[in-house]
């Protein structure tokens, strides 16, 4: 957990608006109680953030969370 959290402040503090940020989460929720997986998903500040996420999952506590999200910042396949 401490490494995924370090992993996302030097992700956070390289990006650039200019380029394209894309960030790639695979199965967070395979180390990661489910209460730190929905922290987790919503700490991404999906809102605000002008990065692409993309994140696998077979979670339902991050689909749950995910549900209130605008369409315009999520979608689920």
């Amino acid at each position: 957990m401490i490494y995924l959290a370090l992993k996302i402040v030097e992700f956070e503090a390289c990006r650039s608006r200019e380029l394209l940020n894309i960030m790639l989460i695979e199965e967070p929720e395979a180390h990661i109680h489910h209460h730190i997986q929905k922290t987790l998903f919503e700490g991404l500040n999906l809102q605000k953030n002008y990065t692409q996420i993309l994140m696998t999952t077979h979670s339902v506590h991050l689909a749950e969370v995910s549900e209130n999200i605008s369409d315009e910042c999520i979608k689920i396949v």
